[in-house]
């Protein structure tokens, strides 16, 4: 009987210890998760690299923008800055924006999660608050567990572009208990007040373009590159790349790679 046991426990490659088990291929899934803070599903994207082992912890990324990292193939530029050994394994999740229009307006629902807004609309006016809880508490309650992912505290990583860049900019002035370190591309709408980040705060990374900053979205971008300038001076919380050219997913996913390894090895 033991000799049977043994033969059938070598085929399932039993090694006393299941939490260890791994897979030899990264995981790319896109799947949807009920928020009880929005009385909704929302969609959402996760990421575990090759190897991934429930007994270890793991820096996790927090994107504003899932759809995007689907779209623009962000597992694969994972899959290379972890395969060349540029950056440790990482986990990525992305919750998908909500770009359905509300009723009677040209205006998508994400531009009142990611903004706080004055409105009569009762459908509205504790949208950006229930997304918050939905963007900083739910997603880690809910899809760490599910995924069996122990999340390694130090580096707990917010990213977004555009008016998701904008959001991150919010949460590091809202919450910034929930964060170690903000990715910040092409922030819009930015109204920061104070200062950007204190020297114990968040680390954050901005990245924009020279042709942003002569367009009407450099309108947003000045005021906020020369409060970056100035702080940047005397914090090394904050991190700068300005780069050739203007508000395009592709540039973003090109310093989404570089900002990483930058994040990695200046820890």
């Amino acid at each position: 009987m033991k000799k049977i046991f043994l033969m059938f426990a070598m085929l399932l490659g039993f090694n006393g210890n299941i939490a260890a088990q791994t897979s030899d291929a990264s995981t790319w899934k896109t799947d949807e998760v009920f928020s009880k803070a929005m009385s909704q599903k929302r969609m959402y994207c996760i990421y575990l690299p090759a190897g991934f082992d429930k007994g270890k912890e793991y820096p996790v990324i927090y994107a504003a923008d899932g759809k995007m990292l689907v779209d623009e193939k962000y597992n694969l530029v994972l899959d290379s800055l972890i395969g060349e050994r540029r950056i440790p394994p990482v986990i990525l999740i992305g919750a998908f924006a909500n770009d359905r229009l509300v009723t009677r307006t040209d205006m998508p629902f994400l531009h009142y999660e990611y903004v706080e807004r004055y409105t009569k609309d009762i459908r509205l006016k504790a949208r950006y608050d229930n997304h918050k809880i939905f963007f900083t508490e739910e997603l880690r309650a809910k899809i760490l567990p599910l995924y069996g992912v122990q999340p390694l505290m130090d580096k707990q990583i917010g990213f977004g572009c555009s008016e998701a860049g904008d959001y991150m900019l919010r949460l590091n002035n809202e919450c910034p208990e929930r964060f170690t370190h903000f990715i910040c591309f092409s922030p819009l709408s930015c109204n920061v007040k104070g200062k950007i980040t204190g020297k114990k705060g968040p680390q954050i990374y901005f990245a924009y373009g020279t042709d942003e900053l002569e367009s009407i979205i450099g309108m947003n971008l000045k005021e906020l590159d020369e409060k970056i300038h100035e702080e940047k001076l005397k914090n090394p919380a904050i991190h700068l790349s300005i780069y050739l050219g203007g508000h395009e997913k592709g540039i973003w996913k090109k310093e989404f790679a570089e900002t990483l390894v930058r994040l990695f090895n200046e820890d």
